[in-house]
């Protein structure tokens, strides 16, 4: 109903379970009601990987509309907090692959333009210079960050 909203919004900035704060960005974005948008933005900074993974396919699904948003999210911040809207941008079609080519070209923050670059395929491997290509299956969640290591 109409106020599932406010809940889920709830659910994404404090339940303690990675896997409920996934589902319900997941959620928000699928309802696409009006502040979805900016209820589910803080997934995309969350410190486990399965719930930036999460809002990053759901933003990426938005494609086009989400670009905006995820470019000045990406753009305002550096490195590990830029990951979020970086692996969205790359699952968001054209208009986001358009975004991480700026961001790879201008952010002052050098680690988070070799993300975006790396988001891109444009990343260079270590002994020949060829392009790294992801494993097979691999996904946003892979971009969304190493958490762990």
């Amino acid at each position: 109903g109409p106020s599932a909203g406010p809940r889920l919004a709830a659910l994404v900035r404090s339940d303690p379970a990675a896997s409920v704060r996934a589902a319900a960005a997941t959620a928000l974005l699928e309802r696409g009601a009006p502040g979805a948008e900016d209820d589910a933005t803080p997934a995309l900074f969350d410190l486990d990987p399965t719930v930036r993974a999460a809002a990053a396919e759901g933003f990426g699904r938005l494609g086009e509309r989400a670009v905006p948003r995820l470019r000045q999210l990406a753009l305002a911040r550096e490195a590990a907090d830029a990951r979020g809207p970086i692996a969205a941008l790359s699952l968001a079609g054209a208009r986001g692959a358009e975004a991480l080519r700026e961001i790879a070209s201008t952010h002052p923050d050098e680690p988070t333009r070799r993300l975006a670059a790396f988001a891109l395929g444009h990343v260079p491997s270590h002994d020949r210079g060829l392009p790294i290509q992801p494993p097979d299956g691999a996904t946003a969640a892979d971009a969304a960050g190493p958490e762990g290591r």
